[in-house]
């Protein structure tokens, strides 16, 4: 394997993961530190809430922006 390493070799060879076998990744044999309770698909109760005030405040785009996003 060439010296410089790209993309997710990059990562696995972080100090981060000095300890986590890649093989045990990949056949799903390590357990999660954390398993959060699911009730249904797209349940987001495990997350924080956050006020969404300002978000008005951000100005509508021109039409040639939104031709930006038709096929989108």
């Amino acid at each position: 394997m060439p010296e410089d390493l790209s993309g997710s070799e990059d990562v696995k060879r972080h100090r981060w993961f000095k300890h986590l076998d890649w093989a045990d990744v990949f056949l799903k044999k390590l357990q999660p530190p954390i398993v959060p309770s699911v009730s249904y698909e797209g349940d987001t109760s495990n997350f924080d809430e956050y006020p969404e005030t300002d978000w008005k405040a951000v100005r509508s785009l021109d039409p040639d922006e939104l031709k930006l996003f038709v096929n989108f």
